[in-house]
């Protein structure tokens, strides 16, 4: 715990402060703040003691209003401070200023975020006592807040004093009013006040129930209406006796206008029916649990390692609840969370790329809500855009209510105003917004979410590109776009042309509406588009032709175009501000970033290179910056940096540092923090292509244990130095795939598996080819099943991802048992015709091999076709077979008109889906068991090899996907023969560097799947 400086209060499930120190008044207010989403509250004294050092302020989620200033842009509006509970000992009130301190501490409980505090106070007059404060905000009851003090008198007794107040003019510390008083009143023991903010008009009330009790006794006691300017008040006067704990306990409501059509009436209503405090917390305790039985993490070995995971989930865990849900609020995480001033309340980019992942993977309809927040405010990123002149939407740098702008144009720094550009140029947000939305469905599955939302989402930020890149013609003929004059993640260059991470995304962006609009429900939202069909094409053509600068003799992409040409310099930790544009000099994560997120875009040794290139260039001076290099460290190979930055990534917030966190936390760094956890020294990496884990654990840590929630299934990962043990828990869903250190491992639900930890293992084994690291050229593939689940099934997805490999030279070859003309259709005729000579199709189960021209045009390869006597005999055999089968009285079709071959339909009238294959299975071994033959397909099968001998034909093919018996003169081995054989070679590939792809490898009914005929003696033991 002393590896940091600064970080005594930091522990493994709390937060503590022992000292006092004005200097650190607001780092503890920030730290030890609470919240459940909808309610933020900093933890300032209930006494108001330091009232020069201290910024008591309470926040509402998505409750923006503009102060009365030309200088001050929409931000959160600061609501009226609930916590005010001061007390009068007879002689004087009590302050930490007034007097002397014999005790005083405070902790902050991660494990169900109730603040404590105990203070021995001894007044001028030389009366001591013991006050012992608690206070949460309910995780329970979404607008419930509740503070109790007990009190005991330790050398007097007599009349005392506790005033409960509630302060509506709380304001930010540059003391700008956002609220009017509309009306303040006690009755009933009810202490109530509303505001209403200055431009929008928003109503907050709050209302506040105080009782006192000794023994769980409510006593006598006299009330007094104490309010003054500024503060409504009620003086609550009762006798103490000596050594006698009284407990004063006040429940609080708070409403809003955005959220009830009465907020006076909800929140009195509400808070006269409140249970007692104790009661209140009780809920609030489980409710908290609740949360933390999903999203705990346990490093052992590692103290402080430990402390900053727990700091990381519980403020995250704060920062959106279901509150957000229940209510419902129309918001999104702000830079700060609701921990403070900072960036006014606003939301980033922070949220999409930094903090989704946590709550897609721990509490995924908190993600939903999250990008809820930008799919409602679609129509007015559609009106950013249009203000710019280009289409589709534009989501801005910093938002606040309603989507709009909110950027300040003009900022202070060191006293000096200054232009302030994110606004107009760090445009990249726009795909971030995209990317997040993509990845929450990726891991969720969500197919409701992608059709309703994220669909549209992407499709409307891909019309802003395709408006937003420019075409240049090029003097060789050929063009290319370019996006100019914007700001990358690197804000220390504010005008840069090209930026590495922007065209990137924009192109992922593009890439992602192309694939998507080729399902039905992509097609459905690009019918609202009435010039889809134009936009489309030039998508296209700018992610074909899109500049991603890179530099050839460095073999590096470049962050900006002539970033390479600016000055080196030796040290950047020491520069002056105003030295950034002229030097090659980087904030934070933006070339590796991109890197990351597109892992496509560079191998394990290219991300290396560029990890060398780009670290020792980069200031670090943003706190989303240490968490992602711990992800980058450990995909280059540097265990010990990784370790460097993951210290860094928690001193952002959980180490004091002078007074960096004075107006807030830092939320993107709470994000990137369980990042750098989960899938840093985790490994957990989740792709389009599933979930993988590869951990590379610190050597100081013994255990590393974390849960997700992986499309709907609930999976713990325990690990440490030498296993890794998956556990799946029970539930209905079908086995799941996990790549584990490069292997695929099958879980069936309700099990667990241990696996020893290779050593050496990447961390990212992603980052390489994930198939036991080896590199293919060629893929050989079934269709219906294992490409596409029916034949009618869009192929927006593989289309996108075939077309890229293609680009690379990589070979696809479709073994198919239906004809030409059904992959044709579905598949070949919509990839580019340019790339179409990288495709073969073996179709007819084995009679016929076609390629593609340069032009995209069909050509017979070869091709294998039954004559007339053949053609004969295999129609004796069927009505032979299909005889048979009636003796039995089992009714069956014949399918004749098949290239080489027949079928025996055992289910005629019955178009079986690969999903009803096994309710298929069950009904044909019922039909057969009937009958009394209980191995029935084995069964007809060897009567229809009987059938072939005494035709006198060799080697009859059969297979059988239960529903029919087909059987002629080729199948899929003779396609993978002439493939391995003919094929490859041309092409200079071998076999080992063959992958193969099919979803009926196994047992069918007892018969051998027509898959695992394509695994030929020659191919076993090489192939994948």
């Amino acid at each position: 715990m002393r590896e940091l400086e600064n970080c005594r209060h930091l522990h493994t499930w709390k937060l503590q402060e022992d000292d006092l120190n004005p200097d650190s008044i607001r780092y503890f207010e920030t730290v030890m703040s609470q919240s459940n989403g909808y309610i933020g509250t900093r933890a300032s004294f209930e006494e108001l003691s330091f009232r020069e050092q201290s910024t008591p302020l309470t926040l509402i989620a998505g409750l923006f209003d503009k102060p009365d200033s030309k200088y001050k842009v929409t931000r959160l509006a600061p609501v009226p401070n609930w916590t005010i509970l001061h007390y009068f000992d007879g002689t004087h009130w009590f302050s930490l200023g007034n007097g002397k301190i014999l005790e005083h501490t405070r902790s902050l409980s991660f494990a169900d975020g109730v603040l404590k505090r105990t203070v021995r106070w001894q007044s001028p007059s030389g009366r001591i006592t013991t006050l012992v404060y608690r206070r949460f905000i309910s995780m329970a009851r979404p607008h419930v807040c509740a503070l109790s003090v007990k009190i005991t008198p330790e050398n007097y007794d007599g009349d005392v004093i506790v005033s409960s107040q509630i302060d509506y003019e709380s304001w930010y510390p540059d003391g700008l009013a956002q609220t009017d008083l509309i009306s303040s009143s006690i009755k009933n023991d009810i202490v109530s006040t509303e505001v209403r903010t200055k431009e929008e008009g928003h109503l907050i009330c709050e209302s506040a129930r105080t009782k006192v009790y000794r023994e769980r006794q409510p006593i006598k006691c006299r009330r007094e209406d104490t309010s003054q300017q500024g503060r409504a008040s009620e003086d609550i006067s009762f006798c103490c006796q000596l050594g006698q704990t009284v407990t004063v306990e006040k429940v609080v409501t708070i409403y809003d206008s955005l959220r009830s059509s009465s907020p006076a009436q909800s929140a009195e209503n509400e808070v006269i029916n409140l249970p007692r405090y104790s009661a209140l917390e009780s809920e609030h305790r489980r409710a908290f649990a609740s949360r933390w039985a999903e999203s705990d993490i346990i490093i052992e070995g590692d103290n402080f390692s430990q402390a900053a995971a727990r700091f990381f989930v519980f403020h995250l865990l704060q920062a959106e609840s279901k509150a957000n849900v229940e209510i419902p609020t129309d918001s999104s995480i702000a830079a700060k969370t609701l921990s403070g001033y900072g960036y006014n309340g606003h939301v980033f980019w922070d949220t999409e790329i930094y903090l989704l992942p946590f709550y897609t993977l721990e509490q995924p309809e908190l993600a939903k809500h999250l990008i809820l927040y930008r799919y409602n405010s679609l129509e007015q990123a559609r009106l950013n855009a249009k203000a710019e002149d280009r289409l589709g939407a534009k989501f801005p740098w910093e938002s606040a209510g309603n989507g709009i702008e909110t950027t300040p144009k003009w900022v202070w720094v060191d006293g000096r105003r200054l232009r302030c550009w994110t606004g107009e140029r760090e445009i990249h947000v726009t795909a971030d917004v995209a990317y997040g939305a993509w990845q929450h469905y990726i891991a969720t599955g969500d197919e409701e979410f992608l059709n309703k939302i994220g669909i549209r989402i992407i499709l409307e930020t891909a019309r802003y590109w395709g408006s937003r890149a420019e075409r240049e013609d090029m003097p060789n003929g050929s063009c290319r776009y370019v996006i100019n004059d914007v700001i990358p993640p690197n804000e220390h260059h504010e005008c840069v042309n090209n930026s590495f991470y922007t065209n990137a995304l924009a192109r992922w962006n593009l890439l992602k509406a192309l694939e998507l609009i080729e399902t039905s429900a992509g097609r459905a939202v690009a019918d609202d588009i009435e010039s889809i069909d134009i936009e489309k094409e030039l998508w296209r053509d700018i992610a074909e032709n899109i500049v991603l600068p890179y530099d050839n003799r460095a073999n590096l992409y470049e962050e900006s175009e002539g970033y390479f040409e600016l000055e080196t310099v030796e040290d950047v930790s020491n520069l002056p501000i105003g030295a950034y544009n002229n030097q090659q000099v980087t904030k934070q994560a933006d070339v590796l970033l991109a890197l990351h997120l597109m892992a496509e875009l560079a191998d394990k040794k290219s991300f290396k290179r560029h990890y060398d290139y780009y670290v020792p260039r980069t200031t670090h001076q943003s706190s989303l910056s240490p968490g992602m290099h711990v992800l980058f460290s450990l995909a280059a190979g540097y265990r010990e940096k990784a370790l460097e930055f993951f210290k860094m990534a928690c001193s952002i917030d959980a180490v004091r540092r002078n007074h960096a966190s004075d107006d807030g936390l830092h939320a993107a760094s709470l994000g990137g923090g369980w990042q750098a956890i989960v899938f840093g020294f985790g490994g957990l990496k989740i792709t389009e292509s599933g979930l993988s884990i590869s951990p590379d654990l610190p050597d100081k840590w013994k255990r590393l244990r974390f849960g997700i929630r992986y499309r709907s299934r609930r999976i713990e990962f325990d690990i440490t130095q030498t296993s890794l043990t998956v556990s799946l828990e029970m539930d209905q869903f079908e086995p799941l795939d996990i790549e584990v250190q490069g292997h695929m491992a099958h879980l069936v639900s309700g099990t667990t598996i241990t696996l020893p930890i290779v050593p050496g293992n990447p961390a990212h084994p992603a980052r390489i080819n994930p198939i036991r690291g080896r590199r293919f050229e060629m893929m050989i593939f079934d269709w219906d099943g294992t490409a596409v689940p029916n034949r009618s099934a869009p192929i927006g997805r593989l289309k996108s991802k075939t077309e890229r490999l293609l680009a690379y030279g990589f070979v696809f070859a479709v073994v198919t048992g239906t004809h030409l003309g059904n992959i044709w259709s579905q598949f070949v005729r919509k990839i580019r015709k340019s790339l179409r000579k990288g495709i073969i199709v073996c179709c007819n189960r084995g009679s016929e091999v076609y390629g593609f021209d340069e032009t995209g045009r069909t050509y017979a390869i070869f091709r294998r076709e039954a004559s007339d006597a053949e053609n004969q005999v295999m129609d004796e055999i069927a009505l032979e077979m299909q005889r048979i089968l009636a003796e039995k009285n089992i009714t069956s079709e014949i399918v004749w008109d098949r290239m080489n071959r027949r079928k025996i339909d055992l289910l005629p009238g019955w178009d079986v889906e690969k999903s009803e294959i096994g309710e298929a299975l069950k009904t044909v071994q019922s039909m057969f068991n009937a009958v009394g033959i209980p191995d029935g397909i084995k069964w007809a099968a060897d009567k229809l090899f009987e059938l072939a001998e005494q035709k006198h034909i060799k080697n009859l093919c059969l297979t059988s996907d239960v529903k029919h018996l087909e059987f002629g003169l080729t199948d899929k081995s003779h396609s993978v023969d002439y493939l391995i054989k003919e094929i490859a070679p041309s092409l200079g590939i071998s076999v080992k560097d063959i992958i193969f792809l099919g979803d009926e490898f196994g047992e069918v009914g007892g018969f051998i799947g027509s898959d695992s005929l394509m695994i030929l003696p020659e191919v076993a033991g090489e192939c994948i």
